[in-house]
């Protein structure tokens, strides 16, 4: 044998055995790791799971705020990104557990902002079961109640009025005072037609009639908070005819754009509010209540729990549900209402009128598609700053407080004013 042979030979022999070695050490090593770390991670691993389908099984029965659900998710899967020993899994874990923390801290963030609220509170026995549940229109003011509403800043208040409601669950307006043929005319709206902020006789459906010629009956079926789709409700139930007992009412409803999302069924405070959906001929047709079941392909619904884990989440409200951002297909629902509303009035009487005031005074395109679509529609259109020549620019000499965009005295006088030279003409 060559020397170059024996010392190939030996080179290979001593490489081999090296090589043999360092894997042996490396193997040794690993394993003692993991036997060092591995039993109490799957252990970890194991409670996280057991944790998890115990939250699984009682969620139904013991619901849980989605903030916790989130961290004790997020808190699993790290878990898991301990215990397995694949590396793409733990990959795969660790990144889930740390966007699904993040999303705690955003929910977490979102709950300090709603609660913090804007330094305002309401004080007076409004606040003593003055509304109740409706399965027609989500909520409503109990008949018969005569109720102290104050609104307060710190130790400012803004307003300190009475809200009076009559046998039908609508606050009061005014009687003709003469007797005689007495024409009708009915008011829809929110909180500025019903007069939030303003006591009873200050409330523009309560003066005009009295300012107006000839003999006026109003009534006021507006509610704060409400919006176009309760008016269209209200309308298709019959209840207005069966209030105002003259031929050809009068119609007026007060929009405002806030009113898009109230269709929508997007208002925190009216879950249970009257859901329309566009049918195959562009009609809204009613679809139950906001907080009814979605009928999913295959008539499928999803769990009550899960529906009210989810309507409990700030972080899913905000991006699916109620906080979202509203688009061109709920601008489409809104004004759908509106002209089902005029259709059903004139279904009521050919020759009824239907008015529309809209609080423009903003920039928005959407201002004049709602104008056009409701004349197409045969309403008349009376724009707020037509009334209101000078509302733009001294809106604060109009409304209650900068804390409160609700009309004050003055403004609702102005409005019953223009309503009762303009709109309520015999």
């Amino acid at each position: 044998m060559s020397g170059r042979e024996s010392r190939s030979e030996a080179e290979q022999s001593l490489g081999g055995f090296t090589g043999e070695k360092a894997v042996s050490d490396r193997a040794q090593r690993e394993p003692q790791s993991r036997k060092a770390l591995g039993p109490r991670t799957k252990t970890l691993a194991h409670r996280a799971a057991w944790v998890l389908f115990v939250l699984l099984f009682t969620q139904p029965f013991f619901p849980l705020p989605s903030i916790l659900w989130l961290l004790v998710l997020a808190s699993a899967l790290f878990m898991i990104a301990l215990a397995s020993k694949k590396s793409w899994l733990q990959v795969v874990a660790v990144n889930l557990s740390a966007a699904i923390l993040a999303v705690s801290i955003y929910e977490f963030h979102l709950a300090r902002s709603i609660s913090s609220g804007d330094g305002t509170r309401i004080e007076g026995s409004i606040l003593e079961d003055f509304i109740r549940p409706d399965e027609m229109l989500g909520y409503r003011p109990r008949a018969g109640l005569r109720v102290s509403a104050s609104k307060w800043l710190g130790d400012k208040v803004i307003y300190d009025v009475f809200y009076t409601i009559n046998e039908h669950g609508f606050r009061v307006t005014s009687t003709p005072e003469q007797s005689g043929q007495f024409q009708c005319v009915i008011f829809f709206g929110d909180s500025v037609s019903f007069g939030e902020g303003v006591n009873d006789h200050e409330a523009f459906a309560y003066r005009a009639p009295s300012m107006a010629s000839g003999l006026w009956q109003s009534y006021n079926l507006a509610f704060s908070g409400w919006g176009p789709h309760q008016m269209l409700a209200l309308l298709q139930d019959g209840l207005p005819s069966r209030l105002a007992k003259c031929r050809s009412p009068r119609v007026i409803h007060l929009t405002i754009l806030e009113h898009v999302p109230r269709v929508a069924g997007l208002a925190s405070w009216d879950r249970h509010g009257p859901r329309y959906k566009l049918d195959a001929n562009g009609r809204p047709a009613r679809d139950g209540n906001f907080d009814s079941p979605t009928r999913l392909p295959g008539g499928w619904e999803s769990p009550r729990w899960l529906r009210d884990t989810l309507d409990g989440s700030r972080t899913w409200q905000r991006v699916f549900g109620r906080d979202r951002v509203t688009n061109e297909r709920d601008f489409q629902l809104y004004l759908a209402v509106l002209r089902e509303s005029v259709r059903r009035v004139r279904a009521e009487d050919p020759a009824g009128l239907f008015d529309l005031i809209l609080w423009d005074g903003r920039n928005d395109d959407r201002l004049a598609r709602i104008e056009s679509s409701m004349q197409n529609e045969g309403a008349t259109v009376h724009r707020l700053t037509r009334i209101i020549e000078d509302y733009p620019g001294n809106a604060d000499r109009y409304l209650l407080n900068p804390h409160d965009g609700h009309p004050n005295a003055l403004m609702h006088e102005r409005i019953a004013a223009y309503v009762a030279r303009h709109i309520l003409v015999p």
